[in-house]
């Protein structure tokens, strides 16, 4: 939890030693490790990268979007390309479903980290790989990029030899991939300020949103103050545009 805040704030020496002592109370899983432990078949026991996991009741589906009977978190088409294209433990059938049909015929690539009722991953080894890996890129670390390579060969995708901003842009981009669905993207966007360019925006059967851009200087980045909460202080004033 601490190097998260710290990976937050950008204070990358203090990622680093957190992400150390992190790792060195679990492994990463290998490619079948990583398929499994988004199945029934992990959840009394998780493998051994899951820190944390949120354990399900029984009925509670946290948002049916990546989590129900039919889940339906649909990943762009560019995405689906760079899942493919990395292969090994990203395109198992636990992880990630291919061509399933949906609205007017329309074939999508799916999410499928959390069908059913499972429990939520909320802290493993992946991620903690990525972050590492990350910091140690921002202050020139050389093992950077043996970081991301371990985490490559894990998961049973090819090893790479980048460098410098190339290296930053494999492991931002390997870190979309390995922890889709599990709610860190926002978050990314959020704290690098970038811009969201949504591809697929307005086009029929695939995304109906009108809105296909969000400067990193919007007002939309910043959630409503819940009317409750003004109610009991009322010195709160809500924020911009609610």
């Amino acid at each position: 939890m601490i190097a998260r805040v710290n990976y937050y704030a950008s204070q990358w020496n203090e990622v680093i030693t957190h992400t150390s002592i992190a790792l060195q109370a679990r492994y990463l899983t290998n490619a079948a490790g990583y398929a499994a432990m988004f199945t029934t078949a992990t959840e009394a026991t998780p493998v051994d990268e899951v820190y944390w996991a949120i354990p399900s009741d029984g009925t509670f589906r946290p948002g049916r979007a990546t989590n129900g009977p039919d889940p339906n978190y649909r990943v762009s088409v560019a995405m689906s390309e760079k899942i493919l294209a990395l292969g090994g433990a990203y395109v198992k059938n636990s992880v990630t479903r291919f061509n399933q049909p949906g609205f007017a015929d329309f074939n999508r690539t799916l999410s499928w980290k959390y069908p059913g009722i499972r429990s939520f991953k909320v802290f493993r080894v992946g991620e903690m790989m990525l972050m590492s890996a990350e910091a140690k890129q921002k202050i020139n670390n050389p093992t950077a990029l043996e970081d991301l390579n371990k985490l490559r060969a894990n998961r049973g995708v090819a090893s790479g030899s980048e460098t410098g901003s190339a290296l930053l842009t494999a492991i931002q981009e390997l870190r979309r991939v390995e922890l889709l669905g599990e709610g860190h993207r926002w978050f990314d966007l959020k704290r690098t300020t970038r811009t969201i360019n949504r591809v697929e925006c307005g086009i029929s059967n695939a995304s109906t949103s009108n809105i296909c851009t969000v400067a990193a200087t919007s007002r939309s980045w910043t959630f409503p103050i819940p009317f409750n909460d003004i109610k009991v202080n009322p010195n709160l004033t809500q924020n911009q545009g609610y």
